[in-house]
């Protein structure tokens, strides 16, 4: 079968939120028996394993904490150069004349620099004479390095408070960041999980740790469902016959959106 996805998820993307955002802290659930005709509906078969990050316990609601960090910009004048660098890459903002000694509209142009990194997302205060910027990770749970960039972060005054909130990863699963439609399990990290029940897998969901597996007819549980197989599947394992209290792993995994 294809791919399917609920339409709470659907929505959630068509609404402005990327599917690595909507589906951080997930889980993935195993299956055997026939697959729910739609992402939509409940549960179905007998539910053979939960895979998590390198099998953790995973409770019910379970979230990682995104990190936080603070931009503090207190005098630029003209020509003058904010440097940060993210994940060591400089992104450098001048200031134009028209900004000149107005922290409110500096710390807004920087924010909307910052904003079109993939790995955070930031947002300026907005207050008279405040260059406060406040900047995050995109996907909780996945840090990001901050630091003045270009040797000294410019020629204009700022000052940056870094891991105002610490990053903190929980044992849910996240995602890479998209290539070409794609989006994949990180090559390095673990996605498995201990077999709760012997039988033949046959299809999976992606869940939210707190999915009660029930028929979502309200339209807020994101769902991302498929089939298993040996090959030619949307999930291929090395077999599909899972043995009870033996450890199931997921080497590989990506799901792709339809080109049209």
């Amino acid at each position: 079968m294809a791919e399917k996805f609920s339409k709470a998820l659907l929505n959630e993307m068509l609404a402005g939120h990327p599917f690595r955002k909507v589906m951080a802290d997930c889980v993935m659930r195993i299956f055997s028996g026939t697959a729910p005709a739609s992402g939509d509906l409940g549960e179905a078969g007998t539910l053979l394993c939960t895979i998590s990050k390198a099998s953790g316990v995973v409770t019910q609601g379970e979230i990682s904490t995104a990190k936080q960090a603070t931009i503090n910009i207190t005098a630029g004048t003209t020509g003058q150069t904010v440097i940060v660098a993210i994940n060591g890459v400089d992104q450098t903002y001048t200031i134009p004349a028209g900004e000149t000694g107005d922290m409110r509209l500096i710390g807004l142009s920087v924010a909307k620099m910052l904003d079109q990194i993939d790995a955070i997302e930031a947002v300026a205060n907005g207050g008279a004479a405040d260059g406060h910027v406040y900047v995050r990770s995109r996907v909780p749970g996945l840090t990001f390095t901050i630091a003045k960039g270009g040797g000294g972060g410019g020629t204009a005054t700022w000052a940056i408070t870094d891991d105002v909130v610490a990053n903190v990863r929980c044992d849910c699963l996240q995602f890479d960041a998209p290539v070409d439609g794609v989006i994949s399990k990180p090559a390095a990290e673990v996605w498995s999980g201990v077999n709760a029940a012997a039988g033949t897998a046959t299809h999976y969901r992606i869940v939210k740790s707190d999915d009660d597996g029930t028929e979502d007819t309200t339209k807020t549980r994101p769902r991302a469902q498929g089939s298993i197989s040996t090959s030619g599947a949307e999930l291929n394992l090395s077999s599909v016959n899972l043995a009870a209290g033996a450890t199931t792993t997921i080497d590989s995994f990506s799901l792709t959106l339809p080109a049209q």
